[in-house]
């Protein structure tokens, strides 16, 4: 019973239940000459179950995904970030270019750039 694969508490309990009951009641043995008894060490044997080696697999491949999702974005926002700058350097000459038209347009909306255009087109006549 003790030697089986499997040692369960409730064959643990019938284990001790018998030797209670040899121990109230003893067996009067006929001597036998002294048997040798050698001991054999065992190895412990660690093996996973199939649950265990299918979460494993699943961890794995879920921490595969995760990282290939990592990468993909990684390389989006570096190619967002370029793009951004590029678009910053293109507002920035866009800038450059609205000032120097809004300072064109205020020369031109002068009064003495008006009176020299009239002039020069002969829209006023010259006061002698």
């Amino acid at each position: 019973l003790v030697e089986s694969p499997v040692f369960t508490t409730e064959k643990f309990g019938s284990v001790t239940e018998e030797k209670h009951v040899a121990v109230q009641a003893p067996i009067e043995m006929p001597a036998q000459a002294p048997v040798a008894v050698v001991a054999v060490a065992q190895e412990a044997q660690y093996s996973l179950s199939n649950m265990a080696k299918i979460v494993m697999a699943a961890f794995m491949a879920l921490v595969t995904v995760m990282l290939a999702v990592i990468c993909i974005n990684t390389q989006i926002i570096s190619q967002k970030t370029l793009q951004l700058q590029a678009l910053e350097a293109h507002r920035a000459e866009l800038l450059e270019e609205n000032a120097e038209i809004q300072s064109r347009i205020a020369e031109a909306r002068s009064e003495e750039a008006i009176r020299e255009y009239a002039n020069s087109q002969g829209m006023i006549e010259r006061q002698p």
